[in-house]
C-alpha cells in the first residue's frame, strides 16, 4: 500500500516539468480544540503545474491525526479552460487507513463566466466513509472588481437518514500580483463532519477566517491560514497552518 501510494504521488510530477509554472509546497498545521481535546495536526506534501491560469493539476500527499487516530491520503486535483468563459474542475482523494478521513472521494465542478467580472460555479462531490456516504451539492456567485473579488457560496450535503445540511458562506479577497493574495472569510450553517471511525453527523457549524499567500522572492512564496470553527455543542477548533511554497516561473 505505501509502494502504490507513493507511486500515486510521484507519477504525475513526472509530467510536470513540461508546463510553464511549477510549485512544490510543505504545509503543516494544527488544531487546538477547547474541552482539553487532544490537538489535531497535519503535514502534507503538495506538487502543482498551470499550463494557464484556468488549466493545471495538482496531486499531494499527507499525514494527519485527529481524535488519537492517525490517517494518510492521497489527492489529486486538475482543471480545464474550455472556452473563454467555461473551465471545468474535478479532484479525488483516496486514503488507505481511513479512520477519519474518506476512504475514497471525488467531486466535479464546473465554472462560467458571465461577464463584465461576474461568474458562478457549480459543484457537486461524494465522500465515501467507512459507515457512510456523504452526498455535497453548491453553487457560487462571484464578482471581480479591480484587484478585490467577492464570493457567496451555499451548499446542501445529504447524509442517508439525517435531515439535509445547508450552510452559506461569504469570503472576499484582495491581490496584489499573481501570487500574492489575503482572503476573508466566513460561514454558517449545518454542515456533515466526521467525528470518528464510523462517526459522521450533520451539525451546526459556524466559522470565520483568513488564508493566502505572500511572495518572499522570485521563487518562494509563505501560505497561510487561520480560522476559528464552532463545531455545534461539541467542541471550538482554532487552526493554524503555514507553508513554504517553491515556484518555478516560465524560463527562470
Amino acid at each position: 500500500m505505501r509502494r502504490l501510494s507513493l507511486l500515486a504521488f510521484l507519477a504525475p510530477t513526472l509530467a510536470f516539468g513540461q508546463y510553464p509554472r511549477t510549485t512544490v509546497e510543505l504545509r503543516g498545521s494544527m488544531d487546538a480544540l477547547s474541552g482539553g481535546r487532544d490537538r489535531w495536526q497535519e503535514h502534507t506534501v503538495t506538487v502543482g503545474a498551470r499550463a494557464t491560469a484556468r488549466t493545471g493539476m495538482g496531486v499531494s500527499a499527507g499525514w494527519l491525526e485527529r481524535f488519537a487516530q492517525v490517517d494518510r491520503r492521497v489527492q489529486f486535483d486538475g482543471s480545464l479552460a474550455l472556452g473563454r468563459r467555461v473551465t471545468l474542475e474535478a479532484d479525488a482523494e483516496w486514503s488507505p487507513s481511513h479512520a477519519v478521513v474518506a476512504r475514497t472521494g471525488g467531486g466535479v465542478r464546473g465554472h462560467l463566466g458571465l461577464g463584465k467580472g461576474w461568474g458562478v460555479e457549480g459543484r457537486a462531490a461524494q465522500r465515501e466513509y467507512a459507515a457512510s456516504t456523504v452526498r455535497l451539492f453548491g453553487g457560487s456567485l462571484e464578482r471581480y472588481w479591480g484587484a478585490w473579488n467577492a464570493t457567496y457560496t451555499g451548499s446542501v450535503s445529504l447524509l442517508a437518514e439525517a435531515p439535509r445540511a445547508v450552510s452559506h458562506g461569504a469570503r472576499v479577497s484582495r491581490f496584489w500580483s499573481d501570487r500574492g493574495v489575503v482572503t476573508f472569510g466566513v460561514s454558517s450553517g449545518r454542515e456533515v463532519e466526521a467525528l470518528a471511525a464510523g462517526l459522521v453527523v450533520p451539525m451546526t457549524v459556524r466559522s470565520g477566517g483568513a488564508w493566502g499567500a505572500i511572495p518572499l522572492g522570485a521563487h518562494i512564496d509563505l501560505t497561510f491560514a487561520t480560522s476559528v470553527t464552532q463545531q455545534g455543542d461539541f467542541f471550538t477548533r482554532t487552526h493554524t497552518a503555514l507553508g513554504l511554497r517553491v515556484v518555478r516561473l516560465p524560463g527562470r
